[in-house]
């Protein structure tokens, strides 16, 4: 079996003596001189200029590739959602970002080692080429994945020529070369696989594969992917792959992993530092915050605890900022939180499509499709299902409400629409 080069050189070489030897016919009966034969010179000179076209092509490829990742990645991770499931409410990633706490872990003891001081010294050392990122619900392991593929997309990380960034929640190919062109690549891209896998063997050490909730991939169909395979080394060894997981929960995939981070989410400097970059335009009503917080913090635990979940401050940002009132008290429950974060949504909700409250209540009916919602969301978590159709809500009008998210996955062309929800 002949790769496309040697094949076609020695088509080249067939096709070469055939008119060599056609010409050599009608020269001798013409009583001309035939032409020499072709040598093995000519046949590896000719190969040579084939491979040179086959190198060059396969440069276009990767050039176009390259502008297509950068291009995705700098339009769909540009902008930072402080409550995932509200696009109403959005904020420049460059502006706010705030560099979360994490930290190495030691070995099978889960004895915590250094802190990194910058998110991408966790790929100084060349030896690390399987990362292990774990965290609790909403610390920032999806948005860290996000900021990783945005500095790619804007230069930095230059060591590595090609990043995919795969969702594994939206995981549906068994092999990975099909399952990149799932996620990332649209069906008109001028890209074969056969391609695709030349430059992903031509590169190999120069790639960064970001897999995101490995958690959120069921366990059955998980299995049967390469990603298995990708995470313990057995495909793609020379590659750089980071995988991130709430903790503990595949364990038996990540244990050969070369570094193991974990994420702590803010410290107290970076919970004041993530305030003031929100409120950016409006430092006053930053620093009353960061007062208040201040004030709530003494004799509880419970603001210290809720600062460091990166979630949680952006609520505590939005409330602020919806309440407008001086002298407003946070909940000191996350029931309470939530409540009044679910509250001043579906507020928000009513003001944008100019539905009256009650004496500043909602309305009955936004009521009962709450309701609705909430029994739908609650059959969905027992059966450990956290994506679904629109058939499987049986309030249409909760969909609006700004409290699911229409998960198209961005360049998901093939996906089916799907709505899911976060539970947190």
């Amino acid at each position: 079996m002949y790769n496309w080069s040697e094949c076609t050189g020695r088509k080249i070489f067939q096709t070469f003596n055939i008119s060599r030897n056609l010409a050599s016919s009608r020269a001798t009966a013409t009583g001309q001189h035939p032409p020499p034969s072709m040598t093995s010179s000519d046949f590896e000179s000719r190969r040579y200029l084939s491979q040179q076209v086959t190198d060059g092509v396969m440069s276009i490829k990767l050039s176009a590739l390259v502008k297509l990742l950068t291009d995705k990645y700098k339009r769909h991770y540009s902008k930072l959602l402080p409550i995932p499931w509200n696009d109403d409410i959005h904020l420049n990633l460059h502006d706010v970002y705030t560099t979360l706490e994490v930290k190495k872990v030691k070995g099978a003891t889960f004895e915590m080692g250094a802190e990194l001081e910058n998110l991408h010294d966790m790929f100084k050392s060349s030896d690390d080429r399987r990362i292990r990122i774990e965290g609790a619900p909403a610390m920032g392991k999806s948005t860290l994945c996000r900021k990783l593929a945005y500095d790619w997309s804007c230069g930095e990380l230059q060591q590595y020529t090609l990043l995919f960034f795969l969702e594994m929640r939206h995981v549906v190919e068994l092999d990975m070369v099909t399952e990149i062109f799932h996620q990332l690549i649209p069906d008109d891209f001028d890209l074969s696989k056969q391609e695709l896998s030349e430059l992903i063997s031509q590169y190999k050490e120069s790639l960064l594969f970001l897999c995101d909730g490995l958690d959120e991939l069921d366990d059955s169909h998980l299995t049967k992917t390469d990603i298995p395979k990708l995470i313990a080394g057995n495909l793609y060894y020379w590659c750089t792959a980071v995988i991130t997981t709430r903790p503990h929960l595949c364990d038996n995939y990540l244990k050969t992993c070369d570094l193991f981070l974990l994420v702590k989410g803010f410290t107290s400097d970076r919970t004041n530092e993530y305030i003031l970059k929100y409120f950016k335009d409006d430092n006053i009503k930053g620093d009353l915050l960061i007062q208040q917080i201040e004030k709530q913090k003494v004799g509880t635990d419970f603001i210290t605890d809720l600062l460091e979940n990166p979630l949680h401050v952006s609520f505590l940002c939005i409330l602020w900022e919806f309440h407008k009132v001086q002298g407003y008290s946070f909940p000191e429950t996350l029931t309470k939180l939530y409540s009044e974060i679910l509250e001043c949504v579906l507020k928000r909700y009513c003001a944008k499509n100019k539905i009256d409250l009650i004496d500043s209540e909602l309305p009955e009916e936004i009521i009962s499709e709450i309701d609705a919602l909430a029994l739908d969301s609650y059959k969905a978590y027992r059966n450990k299902k956290t994506m679904f159709d629109k058939s499987d809500i049986s309030s249409e009008a909760s969909l609006n409400f700004g409290l699911l998210v229409k998960d198209l996955g961005h360049a998901l062309r093939k996906f089916r629409r799907k709505i899911t929800f976060s539970i947190t």
